[in-house]
């Protein structure tokens, strides 16, 4: 069983990223632009290499947004984001790879429309590939709407408020 690693960031710059991941997704299925699809790619990849408390879109949030009017922290596990972010990035790469491989059949374009449906669920709350990790390495039987509080890090590993006036 993995540990949780929690990471705290903005709840305005998490729900950014994913909105934004699954808008550039449908953006580049749409009009056909693999440039788009290959930027949310670059955008997962990195996420996935800095870790979710240095992902590009969120310091984009953190660094705007959230400097001019702050919001509240969302905890998140940093393994579980990575993980997430990983899965995103080797499905769009296989979707890009079939968009060369298979130029004429619309095989990419169509592995890249599921994806695109898969992101845009998570970003309105069901993420399967976090759900994914928490079944595979913390035993939980998340992956279900009924049972979707138990995907939540467990409170007794978020970090705990320290009160800096003592």
């Amino acid at each position: 069983m993995m540990p949780y690693k929690p990471v705290s960031v903005p709840k305005g710059g998490f729900a950014f990223c994913r909105y934004g991941v699954a808008a550039l997704l449908w953006v580049g299925y749409l009009w056909r632009l693999e440039w788009v699809i290959m930027l949310a790619a670059g955008i997962l990849a990195l996420s996935a290499l800095l870790g979710v408390g240095r992902a590009p879109m969120i310091l984009l949030y953190a660094w705007t947004v959230d400097k001019i009017r702050p919001g509240r922290q969302e905890v998140l596990d940093e393994y579980g984001m990575r993980f997430a972010h990983l899965l995103g990035t080797a499905l769009l790469g296989i979707g890009l790879l079939l968009l060369h491989l298979l130029p004429l059949a619309q095989t990419g374009w169509i592995f890249l429309f599921w994806v695109a449906a898969f992101k845009t669920i998570g970003a309105f709350g069901f993420c399967a590939a976090s759900c994914m990790y928490n079944t595979l390495f913390h035993g939980s039987s998340c992956c279900s709407f009924r049972n979707r509080s138990k995907c939540e890090i467990p409170a007794e590993t978020e970090p705990k408020a320290t009160d800096e006036t003592s």
